[in-house]
């Protein structure tokens, strides 16, 4: 990790938020990252993917509309990342899975203030 990649995270999440939080990551892991209309596209290391990320359930199917579509028309490789500490049930997850999307969960950072 250089000084640069970390500001670039710092900034992507001061002015995205959630998104950014999750492109921060992956920006951190070496990937080259872009967001674009509430999706992130992440390239690099043989991976080319976009990933659309759910904090809510009123997200989903927003979110897995967006994902089969690209999907459909593009060609890439399609993933859901859910956001937070929230159990997700087996019927979320499995629209997703039915339709051939990859699922990801990340936990949400914990503040101690």
């Amino acid at each position: 990790m250089t000084w640069r990649a970390i500001y670039k995270a710092n900034v992507l999440k001061e002015k995205y938020g959630v998104l950014g939080k999750v492109a921060s990551r992956y920006l951190l892991a070496g990937f080259d990252v872009r967001i674009r209309d509430d999706l992130i596209y992440v390239r690099g290391k043989g991976v080319n993917e976009v990933l659309g990320v759910i904090v809510s359930e009123r997200d989903v199917d927003r979110v897995l509309n967006k994902l089969k579509e690209i999907k459909d028309k593009v060609g890439l490789s399609v993933t859901a990342v859910f956001y937070g500490n929230k159990k997700w049930g087996d019927e979320v997850t499995s629209k997703f899975k039915d339709q051939g999307i990859k699922v990801r969960f990340i936990r949400g950072d914990q503040d101690f203030r």
